[in-house]
């Protein structure tokens, strides 16, 4: 039997569509690795969190789980910095999701004192009424299901987005134009138009909003990343301008907690404003300790 080597196939698909077939199939390639990359890391959460329990003792839950080797972990309560909603596409077909708690970690923020790092405490394969009900266990009166959302600034997010990624994938396709064949360039405006759905999809994805005494900030592409936290316990906010932004009246909001820290891109300075004083007050009216 004749074994076919990477070479004979390269050397077919030249001599059947020339070098813009072989970039195509190079790129099909990626995309699928990229899809069998979360298949992978499923299987590998499938020996992670066999088993798993969850239990509370007064503020304490604990976790144990694991197939091969056992997992025992445990957090108090008050020392939860943040709810982190997940959920990729595999997830997103089954209609689950699961909730990491972000605890305090060292960085600049330990500034104020001894903050020890710990892995994040993770609550897996969550069906979305039951995400929401442990939510508000975690953090009293919280229900994430329920927020609403604002959008950021679509043609901004768009323009930046594009930018980014369509500028360099330009150069990478432009030079083996120049060199092999001009064919190439007509992979340009099918990147364009790829990259304008991705960009599209990920602006209906972004959001933020404040839910009671919690705010949420919401991104993704297939699935979402939705980053839930007290207003009390934000260490810090960056309200950054651009010229081009000070133009627009938009700006970048910059929330840093004690665990992480996370975006909200090209929101209107009046409402980037209006969310770190509320934060501000929220944090010096409180008299609940932070960590």
């Amino acid at each position: 039997a004749k074994r076919f080597a990477v070479e004979d196939i390269l050397v077919f698909l030249q001599n059947e569509g020339g070098m813009l077939l072989v970039g195509l199939a190079i790129l099909g390639l990626v995309l699928l690795a990229l899809i069998l990359l979360p298949l992978i890391s499923v299987l590998g959460a499938l020996f992670r969190y066999d088993g798993y329990r969850l239990t509370v003792d007064g503020e304490t839950y604990r976790k144990s789980s694991g197939l091969l080797t056992r997992f025992d972990d445990s957090i108090k309560q008050h020392k939860i910095q943040a709810l982190v909603w997940k959920q990729n596409f595999i997830a997103l077909y089954f209609n689950r999701l699961s909730i990491q708690l972000r605890q305090a970690s060292a960085g600049s923020e330990a500034k104020q004192g001894p903050i020890p790092t710990k892995a994040n405490f993770l609550v897996p394969s969550l069906q979305p009424e039951l995400a929401d009900e442990l939510s508000g266990e975690f953090f009293p009166g919280c229900k994430p299901a329920q927020a609403d959302y604002s959008h950021v600034d679509r043609r901004r997010f768009m323009v930046f987005n594009m930018a980014v990624l369509l500028l360099p994938a330009t150069m990478i396709i432009f030079i083996p134009s120049l060199l092999v064949s001009w064919k190439f360039l007509l992979a340009i405006p099918v990147l364009a138009g790829v990259l304008y759905m991705v960009t599209t999809r990920r602006w209906q994805k972004a959001g933020y909003g404040v839910a009671g005494a919690y705010g949420l900030v919401r991104s993704g592409f297939l699935g979402t990343q939705t980053t839930i936290f007290p207003l009390f316990k934000v260490q810090r906010i960056d309200v950054r301008q651009t010229p081009l932004q000070h133009r627009k009246g938009l700006a970048h909001l910059t929330i840093h907690l004690a665990s992480h820290s996370v975006k909200v891109p090209s929101i209107t300075v009046e409402d980037a404003n209006l969310f770190r004083n509320l934060a501000l007050y929220k944090a010096e009216t409180s008299k609940v300790a932070w960590y």
